[in-house]
């Protein structure tokens, strides 16, 4: 059974400090957690469909499985970030900084990752439908085993 977490007993609110937290499998549709920090937070199998997460710090957090699908994570720092198979679809990372990061088997489909810093991070198995990676940096990416369909990468670095 998912968990449901009461706002007022996290304070879940913009620019909130959640660094360390135990919110795995918690249901945050449509949070809003702008400027929040998140370093190493544990938000695996979490809901968080619709969230806003702009300029938020995400360092080391752990999203493994967690529905982000139409997520606002523009200018988000998820640096070293878990997001093995996450649900990505439609999301907005629009400048986000993903350096290291793990979107094994991650789903990406008509995600906005334009001008994203992407540097080693690992896609293996990721789905790139129709996603926008825009300036973005790609720079040493694993994509082995990677489906990218029709994916723009106008400018990116490889």
């Amino acid at each position: 059974m998912r968990k449901t977490i009461n706002e007022v007993d996290y304070n879940i609110q913009p620019e909130v400090d959640l660094s360390d937290a135990d919110l795995s499998g918690a249901d945050l549709t449509r949070a809003n957690l702008k400027k929040a920090t998140l370093l190493n937070t544990n938000l695996s199998e979490c809901t968080l469909a619709y969230a806003q997460f702009k300029e938020a710090i995400l360092r080391g957090a752990n999203l493994s499985g967690a529905d982000l699908h139409n997520a606002l994570m523009i200018k988000a720092d998820l640096t070293g970030a878990n997001l093995e198979r996450s649900n990505l679809y439609g999301a907005d990372l629009t400048g986000a900084i993903l350096t290291g990061a793990n979107l094994n088997s991650a789903t990406m489909d008509d995600a906005h990752l334009i001008g994203v810093d992407l540097r080693d991070a690992n896609l293996t198995d990721a789905v790139l439908r129709n996603a926008d990676l825009t300036d973005s940096d790609l720079s040493g990416v694993e994509l082995t085993g990677a489906t990218l369909t029709n994916v723009n990468l106008t400018n990116a670095k490889m």
